[in-house]
Order: C-alpha cells, then sequence, then structure tokens
C-alpha cells in the first residue's frame, strides 16, 4: 500500500522467482503470488477464488482425502510417541535411572541405540529376566 508499493512488487517477484526453484506438492497446483491490499481491498477476492479452486481440485482428485487420512495417521502416531515416551519417563524402572542414561547418551559414553534397548528393556521387564 502506499510508499511500500514498490517493496511489495520487488517481494512479489523474488517470491515468484524463488518459486520455480521449489518443488510442488502437488502435480494438480503451481503456486503462484499476488498483490493484496486489505485497505484498499484489492486482490482479497482473487486470492479468496484461487483457495478455493485449489481445495476444489484436491477434493476432485481425492488428494484432499489422502492428505487428511495422512495429516490423521501422523497424529495418531505423535500421540503414541509422545505418550509412551511419558510412560517410559514416569515408569518405576526407568524413571530412577533416566538422568544417569542421558548423560551417559550425551557424553558421548554411550549409544543412543544402546541406551534406549536399555530403557525399554526395563520398562518390559526384560532388564529383570536377563
Amino acid at each position: 500500500d502506499g510508499e511500500l508499493l514498490a517493496a511489495a512488487r520487488r517481494a512479489a517477484a523474488d517470491y515468484a522467482n524463488a518459486l520455480g526453484f521449489m518443488r510442488p506438492k502437488t502435480a494438480l497446483w503451481k503456486s503462484s503470488v499476488a498483490l493484496v491490499s486489505s485497505p484498499q481491498g484489492e486482490g482479497i477476492t482473487e486470492v479468496w477464488r484461487s483457495a478455493c479452486d485449489f481445495r476444489a481440485k484436491l477434493a476432485a482428485a481425492g488428494e484432499l482425502d489422502r492428505r487428511r487420512a495422512e495429516q490423521a495417521r501422523a497424529a495418531l502416531w505423535r500421540e503414541i510417541s509422545e505418550s509412551f515416551g511419558d510412560m517410559l519417563r514416569g515408569h518405576p524402572a526407568v524413571a530412577p535411572v533416566l538422568p544417569r542414561i542421558e548423560t551417559e547418551v550425551m557424553a558421548g559414553r554411550r549409544s543412543p541405540t544402546s541406551a534406549a534397548r536399555d530403557i525399554l528393556a526395563r520398562f518390559t521387564g526384560a532388564a529383570d529376566r536377563g
């Protein structure tokens, strides 16, 4: 807007050039750069129309549902990972030794793989059996 319009045009040109180096996330759509001014009310309708067109293309091709399903699966595993980590950290056979194990790993005296196996063995009780 106003005196910043020239800078906005330069920035838009830079972004448009940068898009040429980026790999698209989907073959269904070619990203573009638009100048928008909310105080002037310019470009807003075009950007909204573009967003709606993008969503419609993804939905029509089934890609929107596929992406949502992938997001749900990723959220599932994030939740499992976080919950399992909390369970490990609070487990009575793990909690007392965890600071020492972390220190050993951070100091390079123990590999992360060895430490993880030790923690999991303590969690499952395998350390008591083996």
